[in-house]
């Protein structure tokens, strides 16, 4: 399979995901005052975090795909594997923002960014197998992603809530550019 062909399914994936996303958010429908948008502050907060963490994940698989010359069907498999975690993030924050106290809400949804963040080391090391020329600039980003993820799997056992906190962490490492990005083949 062409890098192009895989990078074209995969963005499909991401905008079904960032649209599914805004699906979620349930605006009242009788009452059309300003009060009654008060109860879902947290279920739009738990959106916008989890849009620019997609958001950032596609930056990032966009680098990397950018790197990769040789997609092999393990590329294929760990890249899948790593949209499944992904494809979660819809359910689980809107879960998570409808009752940001609870606590199996919290580390279900903590407990998927973990699973995203496997899936994409994972990917990252798949191409790297079959693209030894590859940089990969984003590891050290990935490595406090994951020191922001399971101390905040640790935090939100108690407050739950705090998951906003972890999220507006790991949602911008994962937005934050890391050089140079630019293709040498046109896009």
């Amino acid at each position: 399979m062409s890098r192009a062909r895989l990078e074209a399914f995969t963005d499909g994936v991401f905008a079904i995901l960032i649209t599914i996303l805004v699906l979620e958010i349930r605006l009242p429908e009788t009452n059309h005052s300003w009060h009654a948008l008060i109860p879902l502050i947290p279920v739009f907060a738990a959106y916008v975090l989890s849009f620019f963490l997609i958001a950032g994940m596609w930056v990032s698989h966009h680098t990397l795909m950018l790197q990769t010359k040789v997609v092999t069907q393990g590329t294929l498999w760990a890249n899948l594997f790593f949209l499944f975690w992904l494809s979660l993030m819809p359910a689980v924050a809107a879960w998570f923002g409808t009752d940001i106290h609870s606590g199996s809400a919290a580390f279900l949804f903590q407990l998927d960014i973990i699973c995203v963040n496997l899936a994409f080391m994972w990917l990252r090391h798949v191409i790297s197998q079959s693209n030894p020329e590859a940089t990969h600039l984003r590891i050290k980003y990935e490595v406090w992603s994951f020191v922001i993820n399971f101390i905040t799997l640790t935090i939100i056992l108690f407050y739950p809530a705090m998951l906003f906190v972890g999220l507006s962490l790991n949602s911008f490492l994962w937005v934050v550019p890391t050089g140079n990005t630019a293709s040498t083949e046109a896009a």
